[in-house]
């Protein structure tokens, strides 16, 4: 038989059938033995427009907005989108290919009071959320494993962080590059239990 077939079994994820809506599936495809041979696909499912109302309280305000802002997502923007996706993901590649690990800032600030809706960078004010995601969040979207280790406090005494970006499906090489960066960042030395267990 040389049909394929994608089983997607929701008892292992926790969601309920009744509950909870799919939304997204991304795949990867691996032999038997479960090994990374190659990028999957993507899958877009569209909810019913009466999952958000069954499940509000699962939410907060500033999500619910967010996916409720999602309807309004045409599917040819969508699908540009992930076009972009795998441009972005190439310049990353392309960035770490004679690298261990990308060493950039975590944030362009220094950390923001608590409750904060807005922050000044340069002479203008901007909103903490965007500020917060500005150097993170194409990692979120290219699939790069990255970790934020702490550096030396500012000039105010506020926390910074130094972070380290590596290559995809490769997220144990990223920690041991990590372990080895921290006491050089920090001037503290990380115990030596390593990333596997041992």
């Amino acid at each position: 038989m040389n049909d394929r077939m994608v089983w997607i079994d929701c008892e292992m994820t926790g969601l309920s059938l009744s509950d909870d809506a799919l939304i997204e599936v991304a795949a990867l495809v691996t032999d038997s033995e479960l090994n990374v041979l190659g990028e999957g696909v993507d899958i877009v499912i569209r909810p019913p427009d009466s999952a958000l109302e069954t499940m509000p309280e699962r939410y907060t305000a500033a999500v619910r907005l967010r996916l409720e802002m999602g309807r309004y997502v045409l599917a040819e923007d969508y699908v540009r989108a992930l076009i972009g996706r795998e441009v972005l993901k190439r310049e990353v590649d392309a960035a770490l290919a004679q690298h261990d690990a990308l060493v950039l800032p975590t944030l362009p600030i220094v950390a923001p009071p608590i409750g904060a809706a807005s922050v000044e960078v340069g002479t203008s004010k901007e909103p903490v959320r965007n500020v917060m995601l500005r150097l993170t969040q194409l990692f979120n979207v290219t699939g790069h494993p990255a970790i934020s280790i702490p550096a030396a406090p500012s000039s105010t005494g506020l926390p910074c962080g130094v972070q380290l970006v590596g290559c995809r499906h490769q997220t144990d090489a990223l920690l041991k590059v990590a372990l080895a960066c921290e006491p050089q960042i920090t001037g503290v030395s990380v115990p030596r239990g390593g990333t596997d267990g041992g």
